[in-house]
């Protein structure tokens, strides 16, 4: 068996290392559950205290953990389970509510949005108000890769959605959903 590497080893305590005061850092300005992620990556996250963590959540870099109204009754935040996978890129529109349940897993590049625009002919767009309406995803959901999930959308236990899918209604559990907008395409055996 070969010897490792010296560098190699260097490179991964330089990690190790960096990961550990990443999650002191984000425990520190009050992100819940920061301490218990198995990875933590560069993420972006303004309101830290609007966001908890499950045990033992994998967040790739790159993520973007956006709350609109930290200070304001109506936003509750994103509240992620136990053993969560986020892909890079990762975006969490937050206006309300974003749930996401144990065990699922998120694709690169994903969006999450919990929020639209009014849209009445009447009145300029920017001056309408918003429709915010909370987004939950259940225990062992699977989001492909560059999914978007809108408002008032939950997704049931088991179930699959193909990358690329926007979806803009609830998904039934252990049903596979794909396409723009999302349709169901088979079934979880």
């Amino acid at each position: 068996m070969a010897k490792p590497n010296k560098w190699a080893i260097l490179r991964v305590k330089k990690r190790t290392l960096k990961q550990f005061f990443r999650k002191k850092y984000w425990t520190f300005l009050g992100l819940s559950g920061a301490s218990t992620a198995k990875y933590l990556g560069k993420i972006n996250c303004l309101w830290p205290h609007k966001v908890l963590l499950g045990n033992n959540c994998h967040i790739e870099d790159g993520v973007l953990l956006w709350i609109k109204h930290p200070f304001e009754g109506f936003s509750q935040g994103i509240v992620m389970g136990e053993n969560v996978f986020i892909g890079h890129g990762c975006q969490f529109n937050c206006h309300a509510t974003i749930t996401i349940g144990n065990n699922c897993m998120i694709g690169a590049t994903s969006v999450f949005a919990d929020v639209n625009h009014l849209h009445a002919k009447d009145k300029l767009i920017c001056a309408q108000g918003l429709d915010m309406q909370p987004i939950v995803l259940e225990e062992d959901v699977w989001i492909g890769a560059n999914v978007k999930v809108l408002r008032g959308v939950t997704i049931g236990k088991g179930a699959i959605v193909a990358a690329g899918a926007v979806v803009n209604k609830s998904i039934p559990p252990f049903e596979i959903w794909g396409g723009v907008p999302a349709k169901k395409i088979g079934e979880r055996h």
